[in-house]
């Protein structure tokens, strides 16, 4: 029997997304929610990457910790 693949788009890298968020921020400051709307459908992905290489910095990692545990309590 022939296996019928699901029709899927191809999609764009992450790294020209984030290329494209880095081109169109704003100069003086940016916001969690512009650049939550800015990546669309891989803002919770690249958010949760970002945070967790925070969490990994041997200074200020409670923050970063705490905001991932308020993600995950939030999605769940």
């Amino acid at each position: 029997m022939e296996k019928i693949r699901p029709e899927t788009k191809p999609r764009t890298p992450s790294s020209r997304i984030l290329q494209d968020v880095l081109d169109n921020a704003p100069e003086n400051h940016f916001t969690l929610g512009w650049l939550m709307s800015a990546l669309r459908e891989r803002s919770f992905g690249i958010v949760i990457l970002f945070l967790g290489l925070l969490a990994t910095a041997p200074i200020g990692s409670i923050v970063p910790g705490l905001m991932l545990m308020a993600l995950v309590a939030c999605t769940s």
